[in-house]
């Protein structure tokens, strides 16, 4: 920002007056070339080339709707950008990271299934056809907990490069802040803050032409529908969330039970190790989907909140 004031000014006139010193300072310093010269034709090449430059500047400061504003508004959209980015990056990362646990009871009960092949087919209850189903089947849950441990780990270097530390560091990531019942904004701040309307709007103030008045209020009655529009849709989603992770409490809840149930049946000699290890893999899935739906509730109302303070899609 300082550059830009130091380069250009604070004004749109400045911003245009500094367009036209750069086209006379280039057209000053042009000296035609004696025709018998060597070095004639290279040196009108140059010349054409510096013309062409000098006339796109001072096309540029009859037309330019730049000033201090417009680079200001510019430059906190991109940080607020980067800064909603990373949060998200730090929810895709948590919602991988809580199903490793499932996964790892994946294993664990493809393992209990391989053991009960086997010892079926120790007594003839099993073909070895089922051993080595079971065996890919224990292949397949480990390589799924790599595959989602990798990607968890790429989350994470992502987010650490984005928050200015190597990827060999030891940066501690702080957990995803519990949600709270935040009060929602309403439409009417979303079009007040929104960055990319008040950077055209900016511009219209600043703009010379009757064509660039016409295209810049078209585009300013647009984007504010647009808004609207976004917020709706991020506000629908947010209450869409909010009912999903209701109800998969709800079912974390009865599966609890059912777990609870079936291990009391155990220690009754009514139920064996495997089917503990199914129920209590039913159990940490309805665990883990409940997780990641509050991850994904925390990233709708983070997503909402973007869009009223400033971050909605004007639809450009």
């Amino acid at each position: 920002m300082q550059q830009f004031t130091r380069d250009y000014g604070r004004k749109n006139s400045q911003v245009s007056q500094s367009y036209r010193d750069m086209a006379e300072k280039i057209e000053d310093s042009l000296t035609e070339p004696e025709p018998d010269s060597m070095t004639y034709v290279p040196m009108m090449a140059s010349i054409a080339q510096s013309r062409a430059t000098i006339n796109n500047l001072k096309n540029s400061a009859d037309t330019t709707l730049e000033d201090y504003e417009v680079q200001y508004f510019t430059y906190e959209s991109a940080r607020l950008s980067l800064v909603q980015n990373t949060k998200a990056l730090m929810i895709s990362y948590y919602s991988k990271d809580v199903s490793k646990e499932a996964l790892q009871k994946a294993v664990e009960v493809a393992e209990l299934n391989l053991a009960n092949a086997q010892a079926r087919v120790a007594v003839g209850m099993a073909t070895n056809l089922d051993v080595l189903s079971a065996k890919e089947a224990v292949i397949k849950a480990n390589k799924t907990l790599s595959d989602q441990s990798n990607a968890a780990l790429a989350d994470r270097d992502k987010l650490l490069i984005m928050t200015g530390f190597k990827t060999d560091s030891q940066a501690n990531i702080g957990l995803v802040p519990v949600l709270s019942e935040e009060e929602l904004q309403d439409i009417k701040k979303a079009v007040e803050e929104n960055y990319a309307l008040k950077i055209n709007k900016r511009k219209l103030g600043n703009a010379k032409s009757d064509t660039q008045i016409k295209s810049l209020n078209s585009t300013i009655s647009s984007g504010t529908e647009n808004i609207k529009a976004n917020v709706q849709t991020l506000h629908k989603n947010l209450v869409n969330a909010k009912d999903k992770l209701n109800l998969l409490k709800a079912e974390l809840e009865l599966s609890s039970k059912d777990l609870e149930t079936i291990r009391q049946k155990k220690n009754l000699g009514m139920a064996t190790q495997l089917e503990v290890a199914n129920k209590e893999l039913e159990n940490i899935k309805k665990n883990t989907e409940k997780k990641q739906a509050e991850l994904a509730l925390r990233l709708a109302l983070e997503n909402y909140n973007s869009a009223v303070n400033g971050l909605a899609s004007v639809g450009q």
